[in-house]
Protein backbone atom coordinates (compact mmCIF):
# COMPACT_ATOMS: atom_id res chain seq x y z
CA UNK A 1 0.00 0.00 0.00
CA UNK A 2 3.06 2.46 1.00
CA UNK A 3 4.46 1.91 -2.54
CA UNK A 4 1.49 2.38 -4.13
CA UNK A 5 0.37 5.83 -2.42
CA UNK A 6 4.15 6.88 -3.03
CA UNK A 7 3.50 6.47 -6.93
CA UNK A 8 0.19 7.74 -7.14
CA UNK A 9 1.47 10.99 -8.04
CA UNK A 10 3.83 10.18 -10.38
CA UNK A 11 0.62 7.92 -12.53
CA UNK A 12 -1.78 10.31 -12.39
CA UNK A 13 0.43 13.07 -13.79
CA UNK A 14 1.61 10.85 -16.55
CA UNK A 15 -2.14 10.07 -16.65
CA UNK A 16 -3.85 13.45 -16.78
CA UNK A 17 -1.04 14.69 -19.26
CA UNK A 18 -1.86 11.90 -21.79
CA UNK A 19 -5.55 11.70 -21.26
CA UNK A 20 -7.09 14.96 -20.11
CA UNK A 21 -7.11 16.72 -23.47
CA UNK A 22 -8.53 13.50 -24.93
CA UNK A 23 -11.61 15.32 -26.55
CA UNK A 24 -8.91 17.48 -28.32
CA UNK A 25 -6.73 15.02 -29.59
CA UNK A 26 -9.67 13.50 -31.31
CA UNK A 27 -10.25 10.21 -29.13
CA UNK A 28 -12.89 8.17 -29.67
CA UNK A 29 -15.45 8.56 -26.94
CA UNK A 30 -14.75 5.36 -25.53
CA UNK A 31 -11.48 6.42 -24.82
CA UNK A 32 -12.57 9.35 -23.31
CA UNK A 33 -15.03 7.87 -21.15
CA UNK A 34 -12.18 5.06 -19.85
CA UNK A 35 -9.99 7.86 -19.06
CA UNK A 36 -12.66 9.62 -17.02
CA UNK A 37 -13.40 6.61 -15.56
CA UNK A 38 -9.85 5.74 -14.37
CA UNK A 39 -9.70 9.29 -13.32
CA UNK A 40 -12.84 8.70 -10.75
CA UNK A 41 -11.42 5.24 -9.73
CA UNK A 42 -8.16 7.62 -8.85
CA UNK A 43 -10.04 9.68 -6.36
CA UNK A 44 -12.24 7.06 -5.11
CA UNK A 45 -9.18 5.22 -4.11
CA UNK A 46 -7.59 8.97 -2.87
CA UNK A 47 -10.33 9.42 -0.42
CA UNK A 48 -10.13 5.67 0.72
CA UNK A 49 -6.89 6.75 1.95
CA UNK A 50 -8.11 9.89 3.62
CA UNK A 51 -11.29 8.74 4.78
CA UNK A 52 -10.19 6.82 7.78
CA UNK A 53 -7.32 9.51 8.58
CA UNK A 54 -10.29 12.08 8.93
CA UNK A 55 -12.00 9.58 10.89
CA UNK A 56 -9.54 9.04 13.51
CA UNK A 57 -10.24 5.40 12.41
CA UNK A 58 -6.30 4.93 11.27
CA UNK A 59 -3.31 6.33 12.79
CA UNK A 60 -2.02 10.15 11.49
CA UNK A 61 0.13 9.43 8.37
CA UNK A 62 0.91 12.80 6.79
CA UNK A 63 3.09 11.52 4.14
CA UNK A 64 0.00 9.28 2.94
CA UNK A 65 -2.11 12.35 3.23
CA UNK A 66 0.22 14.20 1.09
CA UNK A 67 0.18 11.79 -1.71
CA UNK A 68 -4.13 11.24 -2.16
CA UNK A 69 -4.42 14.94 -1.35
CA UNK A 70 -1.43 15.16 -5.02
CA UNK A 71 -3.84 13.11 -6.53
CA UNK A 72 -7.25 14.61 -6.44
CA UNK A 73 -5.80 18.05 -6.76
CA UNK A 74 -4.48 16.73 -10.09
CA UNK A 75 -7.22 14.39 -10.95
CA UNK A 76 -9.69 17.42 -9.84
CA UNK A 77 -7.60 20.29 -11.74
CA UNK A 78 -7.93 17.93 -15.19
CA UNK A 79 -11.67 16.78 -14.48
CA UNK A 80 -13.21 19.15 -16.53
CA UNK A 81 -11.53 18.42 -19.68
CA UNK A 82 -12.67 14.69 -18.75
CA UNK A 83 -15.85 15.51 -20.62
CA UNK A 84 -15.52 16.52 -23.78
CA UNK A 85 -19.07 17.03 -25.72
CA UNK A 86 -19.97 13.69 -27.23
CA UNK A 87 -19.04 11.84 -24.43
CA UNK A 88 -22.18 11.51 -22.63
CA UNK A 89 -25.04 8.86 -23.25
CA UNK A 90 -25.68 9.93 -26.47
CA UNK A 91 -22.54 8.60 -27.69
CA UNK A 92 -23.72 4.91 -27.05
CA UNK A 93 -20.72 3.85 -24.34
CA UNK A 94 -21.64 2.98 -20.78
CA UNK A 95 -21.20 5.93 -18.44
CA UNK A 96 -22.76 7.78 -15.41
CA UNK A 97 -22.45 10.82 -16.64
CA UNK A 98 -25.25 12.34 -16.46
CA UNK A 99 -26.62 14.99 -19.89
CA UNK A 100 -26.41 17.53 -16.68
CA UNK A 101 -22.89 17.51 -17.17
CA UNK A 102 -22.96 19.44 -20.79
CA UNK A 103 -26.50 21.35 -20.35
CA UNK A 104 -25.28 22.78 -16.96
CA UNK A 105 -21.94 23.45 -18.03
CA UNK A 106 -20.93 26.42 -16.10
CA UNK A 107 -22.08 24.40 -12.84
CA UNK A 108 -20.54 21.36 -13.87
CA UNK A 109 -17.21 23.60 -14.29
CA UNK A 110 -17.67 25.14 -10.88
CA UNK A 111 -18.15 22.22 -9.13
CA UNK A 112 -15.21 20.75 -10.18
CA UNK A 113 -13.13 24.11 -9.34
CA UNK A 114 -15.11 23.57 -5.56
CA UNK A 115 -13.39 19.84 -5.20
CA UNK A 116 -9.94 21.17 -5.93
CA UNK A 117 -10.39 24.07 -4.21
CA UNK A 118 -11.46 21.97 -0.94
CA UNK A 119 -8.58 19.68 -1.66
CA UNK A 120 -6.18 22.78 -1.68
CA UNK A 121 -7.30 23.47 1.96
CA UNK A 122 -7.07 20.08 3.43
CA UNK A 123 -3.89 19.74 2.06
CA UNK A 124 -2.62 22.96 3.54
CA UNK A 125 -3.94 21.56 6.76
CA UNK A 126 -2.10 18.19 6.17
CA UNK A 127 1.22 19.93 4.91
CA UNK A 128 0.71 22.27 8.21
CA UNK A 129 0.44 18.98 10.53
CA UNK A 130 -2.92 20.81 12.15
CA UNK A 131 -4.70 17.45 12.09
CA UNK A 132 -8.29 19.43 13.24
CA UNK A 133 -7.80 21.24 10.57
CA UNK A 134 -7.48 18.81 8.67
CA UNK A 135 -10.75 17.03 9.40
CA UNK A 136 -12.74 19.84 9.63
CA UNK A 137 -11.63 20.50 5.98
CA UNK A 138 -12.13 16.56 4.85
CA UNK A 139 -15.62 16.91 5.56
CA UNK A 140 -15.90 20.13 3.10
CA UNK A 141 -14.01 17.88 0.81
CA UNK A 142 -16.40 14.67 0.75
CA UNK A 143 -19.64 17.12 0.60
CA UNK A 144 -18.33 18.41 -2.57
CA UNK A 145 -18.17 15.06 -3.91
CA UNK A 146 -21.84 14.81 -3.58
CA UNK A 147 -21.95 18.08 -5.18
CA UNK A 148 -21.22 16.01 -8.55
CA UNK A 149 -22.63 13.00 -7.55
CA UNK A 150 -26.02 14.29 -6.99
CA UNK A 151 -26.67 16.22 -10.15
CA UNK A 152 -23.76 14.86 -12.69
CA UNK A 153 -23.73 11.01 -12.06
CA UNK A 154 -26.38 8.59 -12.83
CA UNK A 155 -27.42 6.87 -9.63
CA UNK A 156 -25.75 2.75 -9.77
Amino acid sequence: MRSFLFLMPFVMAVFMANIAPAGAQGQSAATVIEARKEAMKAKGGAMRVLTPLARGDSPWNQDAALAALATLRRVGDGTAALFPRGTGPESGVATAALPAVWDQWSNFEAATRGFTDAARVVEEAAKAGDLERFKGGFGALARSCGTCHETFRARR
